[in-house]
């Protein structure tokens, strides 16, 4: 009796366990394309990834990612999966798109787009579109940002692909010296320190900063341009735009000269 008993148990257990069902996963459909008229060379490859950018102070967090071989003029469409219960409704997502040429970078999107902005929670989001920019350093055709380049005072106009409004346009960078210094407004407060700078890489070291304070907008525009900041790793200057970007080649400051 007692076998038969623990036959039954473990029967059942084993039927519990197959009851166990994947993660319900949620879908992304969509377009990536740019606007330029030339065809891609064999091997380039596009990557489009969702990515958690809730946090301003850090670096993003990957949620998902596809990859495709591309053998034909855009747009390309893509499809993304991703499990739903790793989306909160009060977190700040990103869609991106970037095509690869071996290991060069020669497209990527620089505005932020959010595929669950538009949508209500448990509603798949609508399709989306992903127009990508050309990467400038990464062609070699070009000729490389002059090294004095970077000298002067710039106007920040976007942060992580978010356009600034016009009373936020107040963040600025200013590089002088030799060794290169920078010092800008933040926000709320001045800082200055010292920064890195070597053909297309920059890096900022220790910035210190005025102990103001200002209303809680401002200190978050502050927050967020200082921690974006930390994650500079190259820089690219293109039609009187400077772009810093990550060491993923990410736009994540877009500056205007002033």
């Amino acid at each position: 009796m007692r076998r038969v008993l623990l036959a039954l148990v473990t029967l059942l257990g084993l039927s519990a366990c197959g009851t166990d069902s994947a993660p319900e996963q949620g879908r992304i459909t969509g377009e990536a394309f740019y606007r330029e008229k030339i065809l891609l060379p064999p091997g380039a490859e596009l990557l489009v990834t969702l990515e958690d950018v809730s946090r301003a102070d850090a670096p993003s967090s990957l949620i998902t990612e596809h990859r495709q071989s591309l053998d034909s003029p855009p747009p390309y469409a893509f499809e993304l999966t991703y499990p739903t219960e790793s989306i909160e409704p009060r977190a700040r997502y990103a869609l991106r798109a970037k095509i690869f040429v071996g290991d060069a970078l020669r497209f990527i999107t620089d505005t932020h787009v959010d595929p669950f902005a538009e949508s209500s929670e448990g509603v798949e989001p609508q399709p989306v579109r992903l127009l990508m920019v050309g990467v400038n350093r990464s062609a070699p055709e070009l000729a490389p940002t002059p090294r004095n380049a970077l000298g002067g005072l710039w106007q920040v106009t976007r942060l992580n692909g978010e356009v600034l409004e016009e009373s936020e346009r107040v963040v600025t960078l200013r590089f002088d010296g030799s060794p290169l210094r920078v010092s800008g407004f933040s926000g709320c407060n001045q800082y200055s320190g010292g920064a890195t700078e070597k053909d297309d890489s920059l890096a900022f070291g220790q910035l210190m900063s005025t102990m103001m304070a200002c209303d809680e907008s401002r200190m978050l525009l502050e927050k967020r341009f200082l921690g974006l900041l930390d994650q500079v790793a190259r820089f690219s200057i293109s039609d009187d735009t400077l772009s810093l970007l990550d060491a993923d080649g990410a736009v994540l400051i877009l500056a205007s000269p002033q």
